[in-house]
């Protein structure tokens, strides 16, 4: 038999870890990016744990912030707190953890290029993704961009040369042997080369969101079991590689309008070339594209 002084004692301290509980909740909401300390129950697998994060980062988002490429603002304590991890970072951290991962972009392009007819027949593509220590959503944003502007329904794509030049023969839109139905267009895979980051959240919690959140077998990741530095780290992708052309990109890009199509017809052109993009930039404080094309050169990528 329990007595009522035992109840009462067991109610009590009920009663506060349920105010602990609502307290954290609510400055995890007010706060957001910030960090703050909020207990995960430790009954949770470790998938459990990946997916408990992530969820917690999800809702931190604020849509419609950034989009377009626009200047994102935050005001009051999220101001501070944005302008201390930009010292801490050399990027504002704490307001890229509110964008949208798969924010989209205005079209910058000069006009003319806007009317450049590309042949809807190209060759594949692997991309190869460095990184080491970046910050988890700058890496998981970047990841998105590359999808989300190389999707087959996308507007631009309507837009193809379906007859070749050379042979009069008819062309599908993608890339040798692609079938009609795939999600992407030329685009074959994602290589993500890990140079030996030593941030826990770019481990496991990283993997399970490419698992859980992005289309299946199309990022691959590559993990380094030492820091070989960038040069090597993305030979090491190039050898994972099994597309005919392979288009290396840092983990803080963003691509533009039809970025991808330019690099392709010069190569399928002329094969024996190798093409360095026009870069626009990305604001390290707001995350805003400014940009940096010249009429004659190809624009391709946003950077920070």
């Amino acid at each position: 038999m329990i007595s009522k002084k035992k109840c009462a004692h067991t109610l009590k301290a009920a009663t506060i870890v349920l105010m602990i509980v609502t307290f954290l909740s609510f400055l995890e909401n007010k706060f957001g990016g910030k960090r703050v300390a909020v207990a995960i129950p430790s009954t949770l697998t470790e998938e459990e744990t990946f997916e408990e994060l992530i969820r917690r980062d999800e809702e931190r988002l604020v849509p419609g912030l950034g989009a377009g490429g626009e200047p994102a603002e935050l005001g009051g304590r999220d101001k501070q707190y944005g302008e201390a991890s930009e010292k801490k970072y050399a990027m504002n951290v704490f307001l890229s953890n509110k964008i949208p991962y798969n924010r989209t972009l205005n079209d910058h392009r000069n006009p003319a290029c806007q009317r450049v007819v590309y042949d809807a027949e190209l060759p594949s593509v692997s991309v190869i993704v460095v990184f080491h220590n970046e910050p988890y959503s700058v890496v998981v944003r970047t990841l998105w961009s590359i999808l989300t502007t190389t999707r087959r329904s996308n507007p631009w794509f309507k837009q193809a040369n379906y007859i070749n030049s050379k042979t009069g023969k008819p062309m599908t839109l993608g890339y040798p042997g692609q079938s009609p139905d795939s999600e992407f267009v030329y685009l074959k895979e994602i290589i993500l080369v890990d140079d030996n980051s030593t941030l826990a959240e770019l481990k496991g919690k990283l993997s399970h969101y490419i698992r859980t959140r992005l289309p299946p077998g199309i990022v691959k990741v590559l993990r380094l079991p030492e820091r070989i530095g960038l040069t090597r780290a993305r030979t090491a992708g190039a050898r994972h590689a099994t597309s005919d052309v392979l288009v290396f990109l840092d983990a803080h890009c963003e691509g533009v309008t039809d970025w991808l199509r330019p690099m392709l017809q010069r190569l399928k052109d002329k094969p024996a070339t190798a093409l360095t993009p026009i870069i626009d930039v990305i604001d390290q404080k707001t995350f805003a594209i400014h940009s940096n094309y010249r009429f004659d050169e190809v624009r391709l990528l946003c950077w920070i």
